[in-house]
């Protein structure tokens, strides 16, 4: 009985451990420039925000500490898009004309696109 207890307990500890080790990761889900399925992404239980950027984009460069930030709060997944450069597949695939571009779902759907989600993003990170 007391093995068994001290089994779970570890178990539990090592569980714990996992999830805070992944809780605020941001991982990039496409090759740079190339099209991707965002929307196989989309957790219907958290907010899922997916930050379209570019390397050499110096607001997106400054937008990173903020939504590493937020995604340390377990009920938002964040995924970067990679747009590479003008023009590129994933750009005309999503209409991106500027970056940092962002776009948010809730519960499976989205709410904010654009300027709209850049000002909605600002107001979750003060």
């Amino acid at each position: 009985m007391k093995k068994s207890i001290l089994l779970l307990t570890v178990f539990a500890v090592l569980i714990s451990m996992i999830t805070l080790c992944y809780a605020g990761e941001i991982k990039v889900i496409n090759e740079p420039g190339q099209e991707v399925n965002i929307e196989k992404f989309v957790d219907p239980n958290k907010t899922t925000i997916f930050d379209f950027f570019a390397t050499w984009c110096g607001p997106c460069v400054r937008m990173t500490p903020m939504l590493e930030n937020l995604a340390k709060n377990p009920n938002y997944v964040i995924y970067k898009v990679d747009i590479k450069d003008w023009g590129t597949p994933v750009c005309k695939q999503y209409n991106i004309n500027s970056v940092p571009n962002f776009k948010i779902y809730e519960k499976g759907k989205l709410t904010y696109e654009g300027k709209e989600a850049t000002q909605q993003i600002l107001r979750l990170t003060k």
